[in-house]
Parts: structure tokens; sequence; C-alpha cells
């Protein structure tokens, strides 16, 4: 039988987020798969880069009126824009997400800029996942 306790390590921790999150993508938002859902790789400026080592690169996909984010970056400056999307949000939404051992708040301005304002809980840019963030361009 699987067991459902989070592992302890840092790298299969964060694996096991991210299948999580895949599950639970799949289930409410059973339109994924379809037309225009394609997933493409964001941009990323500020020093920021792909985690790697096996975690999904950043991306975005558009459906409808919604954009989701996934993917695992690293080591970029705080305070200034990971990238743009193509598709702005009608307002301004924050999310707190998985930040290497702690969390991070990270803001997606009306310009589509997706931008980490801060760490908490012993967050660092060593390794953020922007699985879960999800905007609408509708208000």
């Amino acid at each position: 039988m699987a067991s459902n306790r989070m592992p302890t390590d840092g790298e299969s921790w964060m694996r096991s987020v991210e299948q999580r999150l895949r599950i639970l993508d799949r289930h409410n938002h059973p339109n994924a798969g379809a037309p225009g859902g394609a997933w493409t790789p964001l941009t990323l400026a500020n020093s920021w880069a792909n985690f790697g080592a096996g975690a999904a690169p950043a991306a975005y996909r558009v459906i409808g009126d919604t954009v989701d984010l996934r993917g695992v970056i690293k080591s970029g400056t705080t305070g200034t824009p990971v990238a743009t999307l193509p598709v702005h949000p009608a307002l301004m939404e924050i999310f707190s997400v998985q930040a290497d051992s702690g969390g991070a708040r990270v803001d997606v301005d009306e310009h589509g800029q997706i931008i980490v304002r801060s760490y908490f809980s012993g967050g660092t840019n060593a390794r953020l996942s922007l699985s879960g963030i999800r905007v609408s361009a509708t208000a």
C-alpha cells in the first residue's frame, strides 16, 4: 500500500509536491489537454533559471481566459520580474508557493509580470515552484 507521508529530503519532497499538484490539476482542469492548452516555455529574466534536475521547466498555458503556470525555477533576483505573461490578468493576484524548504510570496500583476516579492519560513531562491499559480484575464 502506498504511503501518504511526504518525504523528508528536499528533492524527494519537491517531486512529491509536483506529483500531487499534477493530480489536482488533472482533476480541476479536465480541459487541460484541449487545443490552446499546450504548455509554452516562459522566457525567464533577471537571473531566474529553470531548476533542472528532472523538475518541470517554467511554462504557461492559456485555456479560455485563464493562464496556468508550472515549473521549478532558481537563482533569480527578488523584487524583479521572473517573466512576463503574454496574457495579462485583469487585476494583480498574490500567491504563496513552495520555495526550497519554506515559502515565497509571488505576485502576478496587471501587466502580466510574475514577481517574487519575499520569502518566509526559511524559503530561498534556491528552488521555487510556480506550479499552482493560475490567473484570470477577466475581473
